[in-house]
């Protein structure tokens, strides 16, 4: 069995139920054309909070609404080097190949759920 490699920079164990978590989703984004965009200043606000520029991922679905539920699952868009990567968060279920000593594991079937059981709560 290969093991997971572990790319994520934070402990999300850490994260969950101390910090503040802001997701963001984005409608068909393009790599190349973000990528372009904010190399020429055309996205300032996210120039902001992207201060290494985007990250080329793969998303786990390949049309926009099947994506999004992958998200609320726990299943983000993964960096785009071959090899298993460790996840941020995931549903917790024996035999996972994914999760690592960083990802946040939670009981029940999607994040929103398992978040608001942390005390957080949405935004709009």
């Amino acid at each position: 069995m290969t093991q997971v490699k572990t790319t994520i920079d934070v402990n999300m164990n850490k994260i969950v139920g101390t910090d503040d978590i802001l997701l963001i989703t984005f409608d068909t984004l393009r790599y190349d054309i973000a990528h372009e965009q904010l190399q020429a200043g055309g996205t300032p606000c996210l120039a902001e909070i992207l201060p290494n520029g985007w990250e080329k991922r793969h998303s786990p679905a390949n049309f926009t609404w099947a994506a999004h539920q992958a998200f609320f699952a726990g299943f983000f868009p993964t960096p785009a080097s071959p090899g298993i990567h460790e996840r941020y968060f995931a549903a917790s279920f024996a035999g996972s190949a994914t999760t690592g000593a960083n990802t946040y594991c939670f009981d029940g079937d999607n994040l929103i759920t398992a978040l608001k059981q942390k005390h957080y709560h949405q935004d709009s």
